[in-house]
């Protein structure tokens, strides 16, 4: 079953044949159970660990996914770590002879640095509306903008 295009060499990307091996099964099927947030910084982080001139396994991208995220059972506080780690690693990664990580050693001292609270607090979303201000017209202007609007449209006010 083709499924799209991989939108950096454009080839036909497969499901089935991504499902039919089993590393790339289980990778798949790790990686999608994961929060959003959590899960788009594990796949960037797990990115500085790829050789320039090769690929990592899937066994290996997986056995990492699962390292790190074992080093802490609070998931917002290790997708800031993740987060912190890529960026501050990203700009390295361009330089020349950049070598890939070979352990979650960085990512511990940055873990290290977060407060035990994560920093940013879970957004909530709000089932009210607050109205932060209101600027009420006159009646004689309300009734005059309305009447013009309802000429517009060939509408009248009975």
């Amino acid at each position: 079953m083709k499924l799209s295009r991989c939108p950096v060499c454009k080839t036909n990307l497969h499901l089935d044949a991504m499902v039919s091996d089993e590393a790339t099964r289980d990778l798949l099927s790790f990686a999608v159970r994961l929060p959003k947030r959590l899960g788009q910084a594990l796949v960037q982080y797990i990115a500085l660990f790829r050789p320039e001139k090769s690929d990592l396994t899937n066994a290996r991208a997986l056995r990492l996914m699962q390292e790190a995220l074992a080093l802490s059972a609070n998931e917002r506080r290790l997708a800031e770590a993740l987060e912190a780690t890529v960026a501050s690693l990203a700009k390295r990664r361009l330089e020349r002879g950049w070598q890939p990580l070979t352990g979650h050693q960085y990512l511990n001292k940055v873990l290290e640095t977060l407060p035990l609270e994560s920093v940013s607090a879970p957004q909530t979303k709000s089932q009210s509306l607050e109205v932060r201000a209101h600027n009420e017209l006159p009646k004689e202007v309300n009734d005059r903008l309305w009447q013009e609007q309802m000429d517009r449209f060939g509408g009248n006010r009975e």
